[in-house]
């Protein structure tokens, strides 16, 4: 079966606090839009230290004590430690909040290929180079790529990847640092999209809405309107 995995937590210093934070709502919203779109047998898992308000169907889990105080979305990478299927499942998909879904996903998660991951295109990441890899939604075994965690430390992702957005090394750099150009990805302009990238992110399957942006912004449902008709 498959284990869908998202991470919510509020950074009190998060630079869009101002804007939107992550909360109860997003999840059960999450929760909400897979029910309608996704078609085969799965288990919701939420990594959170505030489970107050999330839906009693989502199975919550706090965030594991090594990664807690790791800076950024870092603490996501404990997806990959040795005994992920013990934490998570065999089958992992993790999936940010900050998402639409607008049709089935099924064709998008039902298959085989033990690592896959969404091309981000437009978000750099390594000395000026294309990230390989968004880590918003990504589908993989258990124990694949255990590089991932293996190899890492903060300090030497902080050595090594010397183009840090303010200051944090962020686990999307991290994986496409060291796994390299040659995983499987959903395109960037297919299925899956950003909001800020396609004219018309409405055709796509599922929308992501990377930077300081966020499916419950009254600004973001005023220019697009199919979101208040989906984000729910």
């Amino acid at each position: 079966m498959l284990t869908i995995v998202c991470f919510q937590w509020i950074d009190p210093n998060g630079r869009h606090n101002h804007l939107y934070k992550y909360d109860a709502e997003y999840v059960n919203k999450l929760a909400s839009m897979l029910r309608r779109h996704l078609h085969i047998p799965y288990e919701l898992v939420c990594v959170t230290d505030t489970p107050e308000g999330i839906e009693d169907s989502i199975r919550t889990m706090p965030t594991p004590v090594d990664v807690r105080d790791w800076p950024g979305h870092m603490r996501r990478l404990v997806m990959f430690r040795p005994d992920a299927a013990e934490l998570f499942g065999e089958r992992i998909l993790l999936i940010d909040l900050d998402c639409v879904i607008l049709r089935d996903i099924t064709p998008l998660v039902d298959r085989s290929e033990d690592f896959v991951s969404w091309e981000p295109r437009l978000f750099y990441a390594l000395n000026g180079k294309y990230s390989r890899y968004n880590t918003g939604f990504m589908l993989f075994d258990a124990g694949a790529r255990p590089q991932v965690w293996s190899e890492l430390t903060i300090e030497r992702a902080q050595r090594e990847l010397s183009v840090k957005h303010e200051g944090v090394v962020d686990e999307q750099s991290w994986i496409s640092h060291i796994l390299g150009p040659d995983e499987t990805v959903w395109p960037w302009n297919g299925d899956v999209v950003s909001v800020k990238a396609v004219p018309r992110p409405n055709l796509a399957r599922m929308v992501f809405f990377n930077g300081p942006r966020s499916p419950g912004m009254p600004t973001m449902q005023q220019e697009f309107p199919w979101i208040k008709e989906n984000w729910l």
